[in-house]
């Protein structure tokens, strides 16, 4: 009977302890298989021109970097920006895990969003328009190396992504001719906000 007692306790000890385990092991694959490690993601981004299709650097533009969660819901890592060769750079605290980045149309002082009657829907629930990269798994880190943002000549919910980023891009350089002329600082807190509307004709004259 003592030997029966002592053998159920072992053995719902045991059980506990393997629910414990487990239970550890799944919000480490949570967090990543390594809690002390960390990560970087890097890479360059440009645009298209859909004027001359030319590539022009992406700069001081608003990069969002986000993992898989549980059933991979989107969980948000943090933010930075490009520089003026548009290249970026995030590190965070965790590693082995599925992550992406977001850069959009938007600065501390420029943003570029689609008006209503052009984007009855925006893309992902955001206005501003926005690029997503490749999701790739990160173990340690990874560089998207160059990503371009295309240009659409007839896109299906009215206006160009490229196009959006070629006008951001022509009142980051409005801002820094004034710097550059005047001395002016780019002000941290004013937005140029400029519609995005259709920028190509169902038609073309000829």
């Amino acid at each position: 009977m003592a030997l029966r007692w002592v053998r159920g306790r072992f053995w719902r000890a045991a059980v506990a302890v393997i629910a414990v385990a487990l239970l550890v092991a799944a919000a480490r694959a949570q967090l990543g298989s390594d809690p002390t490690a960390s990560s970087t993601i890097s890479g360059q981004l440009f645009y298209t021109d859909p004027t001359d299709s030319t590539n022009h650097e992406i700069r001081l533009a608003f990069v969002e970097v986000w993992r898989c969660g549980v059933l991979c819901v989107p969980v948000f890592l943090g933010s930075t920006t490009t520089d003026m060769d548009g290249r970026f750079t995030f590190t965070w605290g965790q590693t082995d895990q599925d992550v992406w980045a977001s850069v959009f149309s938007k600065a501390s002082a420029a943003e570029v969003f689609c008006p209503v009657d052009s984007c009855p829907v925006p893309e992902d629930g955001k206005a501003t328009f926005h690029h997503n990269l490749p999701k790739v798994h990160v173990i340690g880190s990874h560089d998207y190396g160059s990503q371009v943002v295309p240009s659409n000549p007839a896109p299906p919910y009215g206006a160009d992504k490229a196009e959006a980023f070629r006008i951001y891009d022509s009142v980051v350089r409005a801002w820094l001719w004034i710097r550059d002329q005047v001395g002016i600082v780019v002000p941290s807190n004013t937005h140029v906000v400029r519609f995005v509307r259709p920028a190509y004709p169902t038609s073309i004259p000829t």
